[in-house]
């Protein structure tokens, strides 16, 4: 028996809870903005950092999160700097 289960739900969590998944939406506007100025599909930027579409169509809607490691293809890529990709992140 849990000790808290009646205390009402702390609204300060829910804040914690959307903070990452606003920082993903964020930076897959962010991706996706650089990618169309870059002129290239999601196709050819996953070629070219070597990663599938899927992973960059999964990036743009902010379904996953990339590590360090794939920040740096993807700004080798698209020839910009971490900063247009973490802009407002």
């Amino acid at each position: 028996m849990s000790l808290f289960k009646n205390l009402p739900p702390d609204p300060r969590i829910e804040v914690v809870k959307k903070a990452p998944r606003k920082a993903l939406v964020q930076f897959g506007k962010n991706l996706n903005k650089t990618r169309l100025h870059a002129k290239l599909s999601q196709e050819q930027l996953a070629v070219k950092a070597d990663f599938t579409r899927r992973y960059i169509q999964n990036l743009e809607s902010g379904q996953k999160s990339p590590t360090l490691f794939a920040l740096k293809r993807l700004t080798t890529a698209l020839k910009c700097s971490y900063q247009d990709l973490l802009n407002g992140v």
